[in-house]
């Protein structure tokens, strides 16, 4: 009870999630979509966090550093929201895309998606795993 009291006076952050997969992508796409939804956010108010050379479909979660740095922080309950460019770029396997999302859910994470035709984030896991699924079978054709 003491703990979930704490938590709620804590003043929490808005975290940034990018993730390149070869050392020949850029993340300037994804930085300047992701800036123009964090325009009204405290640069102190944020946490950048940021894989560099990281496959998501040769690489589970647990060899994603930032992934899993953001993932805790979620769960200590000190970020509201996340803003990421596209699903893709927080996992590229339904089962690890859908783990991530019940976290959101559990912890009450906002998620915006700043890809133009991102559809966004759903509070119905069926509709998330849709999503997760689409683009784990994209990877497979």
């Amino acid at each position: 009870m003491q703990r979930n009291i704490k938590r709620s006076l804590v003043k929490k952050k808005t975290a940034e999630y990018k993730r390149t997969s070869s050392g020949g992508q850029d993340l300037k796409l994804q930085s300047e979509t992701n800036a123009e939804y964090l325009r009204d956010t405290p640069k102190e108010n944020t946490l950048e966090f940021t894989d560099y050379d990281v496959s998501a479909t040769k690489l589970s979660m647990e060899n994603r550093p930032a992934l899993g740095r953001m993932l805790k922080i979620i769960e200590n309950g000190m970020i509201s929201r996340v803003v990421v460019y596209e699903r893709d770029r927080l996992a590229r396997n339904v089962y690890e895309y859908i783990y991530i999302v019940k976290k959101f859910y559990e912890y009450e994470v906002e998620v915006v998606f700043t890809a133009s035709d991102a559809p966004p984030f759903s509070k119905e896991l069926f509709l998330e795993t849709w999503y997760g699924l689409s683009g784990d079978l994209f990877l497979q054709i």
